[in-house]
């Protein structure tokens, strides 16, 4: 079933929480055994991936697969099997991601993006968490971007998420430079 994403839900931060990590394994292990036989790569993404990070207390989570054209077949088992939820919405940002949700309306526990494993989309979540990890300087930069966010009263997702676009690509340049110094 596709349910449509609130585009107006209210935007809550919260400075980073250890349970977070917890949250992605308890969630990983599920995973694997649901998508056994698609042999996904499942990484722990996003902002609550990053210890010291001020985030949407939503655990986001990617799943690479060697053959983006099975995502049909992995939704399908979400949805039934974990109480996903399918949002095309994003598919017109992300053409190459198929993101979905678990939660309610109001409250989204998990964000999950299925990719194509050597795709520039899952370098590009990679890149940004590793480069956010190792550099406090980053880290302190795109937080305080979102906490002012905040302080402006930019409480809507939609609005929030359009506007956190622009510190985002800069960190995403950031992090592409830092991933070639360290290979």
């Amino acid at each position: 079933m596709t349910i449509i994403n609130d585009p107006n839900r209210k935007v809550i931060l919260e400075e980073y929480n250890s349970e977070w990590k917890i949250r992605f394994e308890d969630e990983f292990k599920i995973l694997q055994k649901v998508l056994v036989d698609f042999n996904p790569h499942i990484e722990h993404v996003g902002s609550t991936s990053v210890p010291g990070m001020v985030s949407k207390p939503i655990v986001d989570i990617m799943v690479g697969l060697q053959d983006l054209s099975r995502a049909k077949e992995v939704i399908e088992i979400l949805e039934k099997k974990l109480l996903y939820h399918y949002d095309q919405t994003k598919e017109k940002v992300v053409p190459n991601r198929r993101h979905l949700w678990k939660g309610n309306q109001e409250i989204h526990l998990f964000h999950l993006w299925i990719v194509g494993i050597e795709s520039k989309d899952w370098k590009d979540m990679i890149y940004v968490r590793e480069y956010l990890k190792h550099n406090e300087n980053a880290r302190n930069k795109y937080g305080n971007f979102k906490r002012n966010l905040i302080r402006n009263e930019i409480n809507s997702i939609s609005e929030y998420i359009k506007r956190k676009q622009i510190i985002y690509d800069e960190i995403l340049a950031e992090a592409w430079n830092y991933a070639k110094t360290t290979k």
